[in-house]
């Protein structure tokens, strides 16, 4: 996607902006990782991003720092996975697939995300006794640094909810897409979601993050509902070719809970396991429906 080819330059290339800055962090301790790449199997969090470059004063410093802000709070999520793909996503919604291979020798990672290279150096660093991974650019000196959003069972990396085939539903289609295509792009999105709940269970996290996951759902304590129509987030909107189109999505789904009784009851005590369950009961049952009754249901 172009748009997320720029807000990956903005982030790493210096070309990119005419304003880096040196923002301070927190001093830290770095160590090299292990000589194997497992410890980078992970999806990872932007925590903050800096450039040694400190020419930079007045106005446009001010601005540069409003700008790296703003990045930050936006969000963004690399994950790393053990058959060497990669997916990048932005609080705002846009997405990449990718590539990724460790150096071991280098103590470097190249990426390459819609055809844009970099090679990066990779530190540990530990603060405030929480470890993060930094990736830095040497030729610009821009750093980024991340935190651990949920580790990556390398033998399981298929199930992770940020792996490039549970994220088919964000991808923006080239052309108006028919009502099956639509329902398989709301079926993949729940099954994200599903995913989503069951690794924050298996891994037993102690809180589970949707920024990155926004859409029409709603998730409660043992139910699953959906979001308001005048409260779809844009992000969610702008992954299909027009709203038009992610409107007859989300008729698709609402006419689903009008007419089921699949989106609450679960009992474990354990809302992630319940609602875990009740997705998965809810994509199986939008599977196998006609299209054209979930749009048009019979009365």
């Amino acid at each position: 996607m172009k748009i997320f080819t720029f807000v990956l330059c903005c982030l790493l290339c210096c070309s990119c902006t005419d304003v880096p800055v040196t923002v301070e962090k927190t001093s830290s301790n770095s160590k090299l990782p292990q000589t194997n790449k497992t410890n980078l199997f992970a999806n990872w969090q932007l925590a903050d991003l800096s450039f040694t470059n400190n020419k930079v004063i007045g106005a446009d410093k001010l601005l540069a720092t409003a700008k790296i802000k703003k990045a930050i709070e936006d969000g963004l999520l690399y994950s790393f996975f053990e058959n060497g793909s990669a997916t990048a996503i932005d609080g705002l919604g846009n997405y990449a697939n990718g590539k990724w291979k460790y150096l071991n020798k280098k103590n470097k990672m190249e990426i390459n995300f819609d055809g844009e290279k970099d090679t990066l150096n990779i530190y540990f660093s530990t603060i405030n006794n929480n470890e993060f991974l930094q990736l830095t650019k040497a030729s610009t000196g821009q750093k980024m640094l991340f935190s651990t959003l949920s580790t990556i069972n390398k033998d399981e990396f298929l199930e992770d909810p940020f792996y490039q085939t549970n994220n088919q539903w964000r991808m923006v289609p080239p052309k108006k897409q028919t009502n099956a295509e639509l329902k398989s792009k709301l079926t993949n999105y729940i099954q994200h979601l599903a995913y989503l709940l069951k690794s924050a269970n298996d891994k037993k996290l102690q809180a589970v993050t949707f920024k990155f996951s926004q859409g029409i759902i709603k998730i409660y304590d043992g139910g699953i509902g959906i979001v308001p129509k005048d409260e779809v987030p844009k992000s969610w909107i702008y992954t299909f070719y027009n709203a038009d189109q992610a409107f007859t999505t989300y008729t698709m789904f609402e006419n689903y809970l009008k007419n089921s009784s699949n989106y609450k009851g679960a009992s474990t005590g354990n809302w992630l396991l319940d609602d875990y369950n009740i997705l998965i009961s809810i994509y199986g049952h939008i599977v196998e429906a006609d299209v054209e009754t979930l749009i048009k249901p019979s009365k």
